[in-house]
């Protein structure tokens, strides 16, 4: 029987595979068990050593090496071998009968017999074989297939395994950055690695890409793996290499930071460096130098919505300040000197957002402190309803460029603030620091808008007109004026007023005639004065003054009367203020006075000094208030005798005071002394300046009819000039009326006019008949003219004869001041043309300017002669002076005799010469006296 004949479901067969497979089993654990015991023992040993003795990379690639073909080794022969080996039938059955010598070698016996090749004579008889297969399957369910290895070989070695990874995991728990950086050090010991120490450096920002030229900074901070601080190094370099060389420097331990630092000023070329210290050396780090992206120009330009006018702004290099106006489209453009990969405008800071109306009004204020009060509530809900400002934009991104050489920024200017550029290239480097830039937003402001000419409150009779004279403002353009109005509770009235569109100041002076409103005693009339200017977005500025209510009185004072009583009150309590101060300083100066005939010390001396710096202090406050009385026309003489004495103070004063704290006992007496008589002196003249404003003051305010004259004259006026048009233009005719008719109507009109032309003209008369400081204030005025055309006339003789001497030594300097003076010589003939008006309109007896002469003389100089002119402009200095003193001569005689009937009844020496308040409404009643013998003719027109 061969062996082929036993199948797989032969027991035998089953237990020889059995046997087999924990053969393997058994080689397979070996085998791993030593492998893994031989490589963490490798590993741990050249840990050791390496963290022992820093091993070097040549020493660790060797260890690197050999332990690798150890494991080859290892693995081959301990496990890859053991298992491909192919264990014959009859050895496995050998290990069978050792395992289990009861068989006694049956199971060898068995398998040598029934392998295959086997003759029969080798095999033996068949009863032999059927014997020993019955004796072997009687003891095949007694047999235990674990006996046939060896358990103890395989306990040890697993055993020496676990013990060896034991070991290695409570290193590894214990150690595990270092046990990391040990085992990177042997599987890759070229690579770049730090030193396997306790001690390590943890490098900020270690490789890195730096500008050319900057200052690098490098930190190292001290650390251990174990967790535990050590003793810290005392000495810690820093290695550089280049490509110049090696460079060894030390680095500074910063106690505040708790790190060593380095520095590399100006690099100009990339290096590489190391830190070594307390026996630990870091990995090479490396600093690459590139050039950093520089903004190489900038250009803004700004322009303005349309409805402001203004042109479009361009700045070059955007230094500075700039201003732009609000809601203006601002394109930024930058190009630069390298590609770059972002940029950025960063708003550094953002002016806060203008109030609007609301806000302002809702505005809260500490009554103690005067801040303001904010009331926030972090808890409170945002309602839907809350309007809320959209958020300020920190960073505004640019548009870049295909190549990356440029950047564009498209902004709406609503808030202004400080604002830079954050350019970044591939490599992260961020641009140099860029000069100041600021846009400053300038806002379309508000207009602004002045009354004057009426109140609220002030009193009005019913036949009075109301002056309402407004003076618009605005920054960009007004848009509308108008006034609306009501008597009572009636419907408001609506006037408009042309002309303001567009424009930035504008006058306007309203009119409301009360008479055609029908107002009577007792009534209201309510004012109020709109404007608004051109802004489209968010919509125009709108101002409205305050409700103006004016009573109806038929004893009401004449317009301005109120207004003229405060502000001349205001003065004069300034005025005695001022001179209670200096009766005061006079008697602290006599104080210090007598004082000197005790002791002159140090405290006296800065009482003195004290007292002079006063002086000079109430010496600019008299000035000032010199120059408000200078504004009344009855007052002018008073101004200038406060002047004077605002001089006096500020300067003698103040000075014998001054040098009275630096001079000796004896010395500071007398100037103290000095000082007492000035300022008991000025406090009198100051005294009497009071009493003659006072009075000039009541007549001033008796004067204030004049304001109701003047009104009713530009009523009139205006009334003669539409007359006037209804009279040349005959579309104007209305188409119900025939032209027979309107002829008619024109000349009722006109009737109606010449009657209060000459009411006018009566009230103007009595006026001046009752009043006549007026026409004294006339006279004055008509003098100070005819001295200053003196004067001028005075100066142009002196430069005639300057001319005259200098023609032949200098002829082109003596051409030109030729022409200059025939220039000033015409000028000086109309200054005369108009004085000789002035003297026939008065019907006065001196003298006329003979503008035939100055006409010649003008000539003369236009040819070249030089003589003739000068005698001619002698002659009329001459003849001006004549004239101005016999002004001052009739003026004398005035004062000292009454003004006769026909004089006082004279409209042309009314108030037409002042500069006052009232000086501009003469000439309107000046123009209706002038009438009547014009209008004889009805055809003339002139009504």
């Amino acid at each position: 029987m061969s062996a082929g004949s036993l199948s797989h479901d032969d027991p035998f067969q089953q237990l020889l595979s059995r046997c087999r497979r924990q053969l393997l089993q058994h080689a397979l654990l070996t085998g791993a068990a030593g492998i893994l015991t031989l490589v963490l023992l490798f590993v741990l040993t050249a840990g050791t050593l390496d963290y022992l003795l820093n091993l070097p990379p040549v020493v660790r690639a060797v260890l690197a090496g050999g332990g690798l073909a150890a494991t080859c080794w290892g693995t081959w022969r301990l496990l890859i071998y053991p298992l491909i080996q192919t264990i014959p039938e009859d050895q496995v059955g050998a290990a069978v009968d050792v395992a289990f010598p009861q068989l006694q070698e049956s199971a060898a016996t068995l398998a040598s017999v029934e392998q295959s090749g086997i003759s029969d004579d080798e095999a033996g008889s068949a009863l032999m074989r059927r014997r020993v297969r019955e004796h072997l399957y009687g003891m095949i369910e007694r047999i235990d297939i674990g006996r046939i290895v060896n358990s103890r070989q395989r306990t040890y070695r697993m055993a020496t395994a676990t013990a060896v990874v034991a070991v290695s995991c409570f290193v590894w728990l214990l150690w595990p950055s270092g046990c990391r950086l040990l085992l990177q050090r042997l599987v890759t010991p070229f690579a770049n690695h730090a030193s396997a120490t306790n001690l390590f450096f943890e490098v900020a920002d270690a490789d890195r890409t730096v500008a050319r030229g900057s200052n690098v900074t490098i930190s190292a901070v001290p650390k251990w793996r174990s967790g535990t601080p050590g003793r810290r190094p005392e000495l810690v370099q820093l290695q550089l290499v280049s490509a110049t060389g090696t460079e060894m420097q030390s680095m500074a331990f910063d106690e505040t930071a708790g790190c060593f630092v380095g520095q590399i000023p100006r690099i100009s070329q990339s290096l590489q460096y190391r830190i070594r210290g307390g026996g630990a050396e870091t990995q090479t780090f490396s600093v690459t130098v590139c050039d950093a992206p520089e903004i190489r120009s900038a250009l803004m330009i700004a322009t303005p919505p349309e409805y402001t006018g203004q042109a479009v702004r361009r700045f070059d290099g955007m230094i500075g300040e700039m201003e732009v106006f609000e809601t203006s489209s601002v394109e930024m453009q930058l190009t630069f000197a390298q590609p770059v990969q972002s940029a950025e405008l960063v708003w550094l800071r953002r002016d806060r957002r203008p109030l609007n109306e609301t806000e302002l009004f809702d505005r809260k204020f500490d009554h103690v402190t005067g801040e303001e009060i904010v009331e926030e509530d972090p808890m409170a809900e945002l309602s839907e309803l809350t309007a809320v400002a959209e958020p300020l934009t920190d960073r505004v991104p640019g548009r870049l460029g295909s190549d990356g050489m440029s950047a564009e920024f498209l902004l709406t200017a609503d808030v202004g603030g400080d604002f830079a550029f954050d350019v970044q290239d591939v490599h992260g480097l961020m641009n140099p620091p860029e000069p100041e830039r600021r846009i400053q937003v300038v806002y379309d402001q508000k207009p602004e808008l002045i009354i004057t000419g009426v109140r609220d409150g002030d009193r009005f009779r019913p036949d009075d007109i109301l002056p309402v004279n407004c003076v618009v403002t605005d920054d960009v353009g007004l848009g509308l004026l108008e006034l609306r109005y009501r008597l009572n509770e009636d419907d408001a009235v609506i006037e408009q007023s042309p002309g303001a569109l567009g424009v930035t100041r504008f006058e306007s002076p309203f009119r409301i005639a009360l008479e055609d409103l029908g107002a009577q005693a007792g009534d209201t009339v309510t004012l109020q004065v709109r404007v608004t200017d051109e802004r489209p977005v968010p919509g125009p500025h709108e101002v409205r003054s305050d409700l103006i209510r004016i009573l109806i009185d038929n004893d009401a004072d004449a317009v301005g009367a109120r207004e003229l009583e405060e502000q001349t009150k205001a003065m004069v309590d300034a005025l005695k203020t001022l001179e209670e101060q200096l009766r005061h300083d006079a008697d602290q100066s006599q104080e210090l006075r007598n004082q000197t005939n005790r002791e002159w010390n140090e405290e006296a001396r800065e009482q003195a000094q004290r007292l002079s710096e006063k002086q000079q202090q109430q010496g600019r406050l008299l000035e000032q208030l010199a120059e408000e009385v200078r504004t009344h026309p009855l007052m002018r003489e008073s101004a200038e005798q406060l002047s004077e004495v605002s001089d006096d103070v500020r300067t003698d004063i103040a000075e014998s005071l001054q040098q009275a704290a630096t001079d000796d006992r004896r010395a500071a007496a007398d100037k103290l002394e000095d000082s007492v008589s000035q300022l008991q002196q000025a406090a009198r003249t100051l005294r009497d300046e009071i009493e003659k404003i006072e009075t000039a003051a009541r007549l001033e305010q008796e004067l204030t009819e004049l304001n109701r004259l003047a009104l009713d004259s530009e009523k009139l006026a205006a009334d003669a000039r539409e007359l006037e048009a209804d009279r040349t233009d005959p579309q104007r005719r209305p188409e119900e009326l025939s032209p027979q008719e309107w002829n008619q109507q024109l000349q009722d009109r006109r009737h109606e006019l010449t009657d209060q032309r000459q009411e006018l003209n009566s009230d103007l008369n009595r006026l001046l008949q009752e009043q006549n400081e007026l026409l004294d204030a006339a006279r004055r005025s008509q003098r100070e003219q005819l001295a200053e055309l003196a004067e001028e006339i005075r100066r142009l003789a002196e430069q005639q004869e300057r001319v005259a001497q200098g023609v032949q030594s200098e002829a082109e300097e003596a051409a030109r001041d030729v022409r200059q003076s025939a220039r000033m010589l015409e000028e000086a003939r109309r200054a005369a043309e108009q004085l000789n008006q002035r003297l026939d309109e008065q019907k006065s007896d001196l003298p006329r300017q003979d503008l035939e002469k100055l006409r010649r003389a003008a000539e003369s100089l236009q040819q070249g002669d030089l003589a003739e002119p000068q005698s001619a402009v002698q002659d009329a200095a001459e003849a001006a002076q004549q004239v101005a003193r016999g002004t001052e001569v009739a003026d004398a005689d005035n004062n000292r005799s009454p003004a006769g009937p026909t004089e006082q009844s004279e409209p042309g020496n009314a108030p037409a010469a002042e500069n006052g308040p009232q000086a501009r409404y003469e000439q309107p009643a000046q123009n209706e006296q002038q009438d009547p013998n014009e209008q004889q003719d009805p055809n003339g027109g002139q009504d």
